[in-house]
């Protein structure tokens, strides 16, 4: 039997539709909005739903055999961006095109095609794993839906896969709770290669484990990736790990994507204000940086349900002006495939001339001076 399936017999009608100087993922444009106050009770009584926007407006593309590192604060849409171009979630708006063709909308044997291509491994190794199945019948499962082989070959698939993520084919006898943290996240791997997928997403895949396991995970995928001619989707929120394993890097906040370009850029001449805030929040293990001072960024993540005008990260930015409130930057070029969604990256714009607006620490000290305020004057009222 073939260890790998052939990519080039994968399309419904037997042909391959691969260029190799095409991206093999582009998104453009990409929404997902959450409604509340949605029910048919609510509409009833004339009540407007309230948009949550996860995702709004995404842009990027994946190029064959890349691992883009996709980053940023919790709650800023990294997974839901993930898990919607995978069609896991009904986009909103936008397109996601997978190897040219479009990804929305696909069924029956289209979907199925593309289902074998794309893979995702979850964030937590416990829950993605059903605790009533053995190993064996999590890692087959995909092969049993989509028909792969014989069940001799299945079972064999299922052995290679297990000793490729580093565990024993003797141990697919045994169910979740019977290994680690790690062990689970290896099965959880080597489900998503079952199929032999061009592309997956890797959902913060390390998050939840310890920092010696983290490290061994990392060179699995790096080795896994080499291996099978892979292309990563790597979502993290610890950077020092997303530069370990990317080549390129997308840096998110609220729902948009800030700033984007190869791994070397990004930590090294970050161009967007968010960014460089990130970074400077990454421990240090350098002595001689030990006594160094980090600002923590000021002000509370906005809301998505009612994001800012112009720049989002204006209420927070220590270099927001009077422009960054009025106008939302596209992301502009820096050079290399670097991109920053800033004005400070452009020598010629308005944002140059006009009024810088109050520091996020002004804003905040104004805000607990009011609240202060409020208090002394309730204190003070007559009680009834």
């Amino acid at each position: 039997m073939s260890e790998r399936l052939d990519r080039d017999e994968r399309d419904v009608d037997g042909t391959s539709t691969a260029n190799a100087d095409e991206p093999l993922v582009t998104v453009e444009d990409l929404e997902k909005h959450y409604y509340e106050n949605d029910s048919l009770l609510d509409r009833l009584s004339g009540r407007d739903p309230t948009a949550v926007r996860a995702v709004d407006g995404v842009n990027f593309t994946v190029e064959r055999g890349e691992t883009l590192g996709l980053v940023g604060e919790s709650g800023c849409g990294k997974s839901t961006t993930g898990e919607t171009l995978l069609g896991l979630r009904e986009a909103t708006a936008g397109t996601v095109r997978f190897d040219g063709e479009p990804v929305a909308g696909l069924s029956g044997d289209d979907e199925k095609a593309f289902r074998r291509r794309a893979g995702i491994v979850f964030q937590d190794p416990f829950s993605s794993l059903d605790p009533r199945q053995t190993v064996g019948e999590i890692v087959r499962e995909p092969l049993d839906v989509h028909g792969i082989d014989t069940r001799e070959e299945r079972e064999e698939r299922v052995a290679d896969r297990l000793e490729r993520v580093g565990l024993s084919a003797a141990q697919r006898e045994r169910y979740p709770h019977e290994f680690s943290g790690g062990q689970r996240q290896r099965v959880g791997i080597a489900r998503a290669l079952a199929l032999d997928p061009e592309f997956v997403v890797l959902d913060e895949p390390v998050s939840a484990l310890d920092v010696s396991v983290q490290a061994q995970i990392l060179n699995l995928l790096g080795d896994l990736q080499d291996e099978f001619d892979l292309t990563y989707l790597f979502i993290a929120h610890d950077l020092s790990v997303v530069r370990h394993i990317s080549d390129r890097v997308a840096v998110m906040y609220l729902g948009e994507v800030a700033e984007i370009g190869p791994v070397e850029a990004i930590f090294e001449r970050p161009g967007h204000p968010y960014t460089q805030a990130l970074l400077e929040s990454v421990p240090r293990a350098n002595t001689a940086e030990r006594d160094r001072e980090v600002e923590a960024l000021a002000g509370d993540v906005p809301s998505p349900r009612d994001p800012p005008s112009g720049c989002r990260f204006h209420t927070r930015c220590p270099h927001a002006r009077e422009a960054c409130r009025e106008e939302d930057p596209e992301r502009f070029d820096a050079g290399s495939g670097h991109e920053a969604a800033c004005f400070r990256a452009v020598d010629e714009h308005a944002y140059w001339e006009s009024a810088p607006l109050e520091s996020p620490e002004e804003r905040a000290q104004a805000t607990e001076s009011d609240l202060g305020e409020r208090d002394e004057r309730t204190a003070d009222e007559p009680s009834a």
